[in-house]
């Protein structure tokens, strides 16, 4: 991140990365866009992680699909006005 991007008061997203506590376990990413446009950010690599998988989101309707394993560095759409969780991928 640069500087500017924490000098925006206007922000309405956060994402945070919960690291494991046992190897085994896979990393946590959470996004929350309180925005009301989408966002993209990019996905991180882990170790022993080759992709993220969304677990949940807001934006996703009943009966409809999540979306496929995104790979590290490929971007992430956070809907507007929602919060989705992510899981990493061995």
């Amino acid at each position: 991140m640069a500087q500017n991007d924490w000098l925006f008061p206007a922000a309405r997203f956060l994402a945070y990365l919960l690291g494991p506590v046992e190897d085994e376990a896979p990393p946590v990413l959470i996004v929350i866009n309180g925005s009301g446009g989408v966002i993209e950010q990019t996905l991180p690599d882990w170790p022993r992680h080759a992709c993220w998988n969304c677990l949940f989101s807001t934006a996703v309707r009943g009966g409809e699909q999540q979306a496929e394993a995104l790979a590290p560095g490929e971007a992430f759409a956070a809907a507007a006005r929602s919060v989705s969780l992510l899981a990493g991928v061995p």
